[in-house]
């Protein structure tokens, strides 16, 4: 949930890590519901420029380095161009019973964002789903 971005400045970034807790291997994907704007006319969601990348699977109980060189990108690009609400926007692999990666997204005000945009906010639910 970053907030107060200025345009241009360095990304925010936050991380989730997702497990199979099922018995059987399962597909994963990422998805995004429906994005939200506080200001339809100017939507928000047009100037955030969103990163989501793998940093890799977990190792028994140690969560891998994002950042490291070994992460594998996911999506770049606006979050308005993300998919279209509810379908599968980047497919995440096949992980077995137990298996656990950590996600890192990224987000930052485009440097063109004028003030057109102070104040907007944009809002948006990332859904992981495994088959």
């Amino acid at each position: 949930s970053p907030s107060d971005l200025r345009p241009g400045e360095a990304a925010r970034e936050g991380t989730v890590d997702i497990e199979n807790t099922g018995s059987l291997s399962g597909a994963f994907t990422l998805s995004r519901g429906a994005v939200s704007n506080s200001d339809p006319a100017n939507p928000l969601a047009t100037k955030l420029n969103l990163t989501v990348v793998d940093c890799g699977a977990f190792v028994g109980s140690t969560a891998p380095t994002c950042g490291d060189g070994n992460d594998v990108s996911k999506y770049t690009g606006t979050l308005a161009d993300m998919g279209t609400a509810g379908h599968a926007i980047a497919a995440l692999g096949t992980y077995a019973p137990a298996e656990k990666h950590r996600y890192r997204f990224t987000v930052a005000l485009d440097g063109t964002a004028g003030n057109v945009y102070q104040g907007d906010s944009s809002t948006v639910e990332f859904d992981f789903n495994a088959v």
